[in-house]
């Protein structure tokens, strides 16, 4: 764990408490909102049936999948866009 020191103006912070905002927890939420990737999270268990209904599909034929060029200018298509963000 790391610890963050920061400066601010005593009338700002004054503000702050008197409004009853809790600091610490504001400014880690904060933190971990820049962290986080907007992905949202799935639960193991939905992992799981995620991988297993893919594999299913995968031994069906029943999925769609893309040929080698197509694959290589999708990842390209991905690797571009999020590099501009």
């Amino acid at each position: 764990m790391r610890t963050i020191q920061f400066e601010i103006q005593d009338d700002v912070y004054d503000s702050l408490i008197e409004k009853g905002i809790n600091l610490n927890n504001q400014i880690k939420e904060f933190l971990y909102s820049l962290a986080d990737d907007s992905y949202p999270t799935i639960s193991y268990e939905e992992a799981q049936e995620r991988v297993s209904k893919a594999i299913k599909r995968y031994k069906n034929k029943t999925g769609s999948y893309l040929n080698e060029e197509e694959y290589i200018n999708f990842k390209d298509s991905l690797i571009q866009k999020y590099a501009n963000n």
